[in-house]
């Protein structure tokens, strides 16, 4: 049987004084050291959903500034395609009535030494139809 004596009672004070002196000692170190940790855990885990939004948004934000870059690069480039059409119709143009100008001044040309020819040729047309007619017959034809 158990016996109430004065070892028991000093029993039960040196485990309430090691209870209070661990308390002190390690478990309130311990439980501090917990808290903190997960208090950082949690900090850490905030900032990270918060970058995480911030890396959407910025995402996002880089999505649509590079479909309204795409936007203005693709009129850009009909717009320039629109300006080189005009140009070169416009250079076309200026070739045509160029071309159009040099065949007139060369026709113009051609018909001014065609008209001073013309006298000196028919002089020489009447010395060869002599000259064919005196051999095919050979005789000459009096006009």
């Amino acid at each position: 049987m158990v016996s109430l004596n004065a070892t028991l009672i000093l029993q039960v004070i040196q485990l309430v004084v090691l209870i209070f002196i661990l308390n002190r000692i390690m478990f309130r170190p311990i439980l501090k050291l917990v808290t903190e940790r997960d208090s950082f855990l949690d900090n850490t885990k905030l900032n990270v959903r918060n970058m995480e939004s911030e890396i959407q948004r910025l995402k996002d934000v880089f999505l649509s500034e590079e479909t309204a870059m795409k936007e203005k690069a693709s009129r850009q480039g009909r717009d320039m395609k629109d300006a080189a059409i005009v140009e070169m119709r416009r250079l076309i143009e200026e070739s045509t009535e160029s071309a159009a100008a040099i065949k007139s001044e060369a026709m113009q040309k051609a018909q001014e030494q065609f008209e001073r020819a013309r006298p000196l040729l028919d002089k020489e047309v009447g010395v060869l139809a002599d000259a064919i007619v005196n051999r095919v017959i050979g005789r000459r034809i009096e006009a």
